[in-house]
């Protein structure tokens, strides 16, 4: 009966220790949960960081590329306006110089 009671009390160790080594396992992988939770928590917050930060940067090209578009559209303007009162000096001189051709054709048809 001694092996019996040998093979008894080795059993019973061999559970003691799968119980343990259950519950040691639980905790670690209640640990290992944590752990995990804890590192998916920074990358979020080191994305939302990466997002916000490139937010802001497309929001500043966007309003350097906004004055650009300003800045030459007001250039533009400016010389259409200068083109324009160019033509308008030039209109003028020619409408000038056919009217003088006009009165003088004018004369000399009257002076026949």
């Amino acid at each position: 009966m001694a092996t019996s009671e040998a093979r008894l009390v080795r059993l019973e160790a061999r559970v003691e220790e799968q119980t343990t080594t259950s519950t040691d396992l639980k905790s670690l992988i209640v640990a290992l949960d944590q752990k995990i939770e804890r590192m998916i928590s920074a990358l979020d917050q080191k994305v939302e960081r990466l997002v916000l930060g490139l937010d802001q940067k497309i929001s500043a090209l966007d309003q350097k590329v906004e004055r650009s578009v300003l800045a030459l559209d007001q250039k533009t303007d400016r010389r259409f306006e200068s083109l324009e009162r160019r033509l308008d000096q030039r209109f003028l001189w020619m409408l000038g110089l056919q009217f003088g051709i006009l009165v003088a054709i004018i004369a000399a048809l009257l002076r026949r």
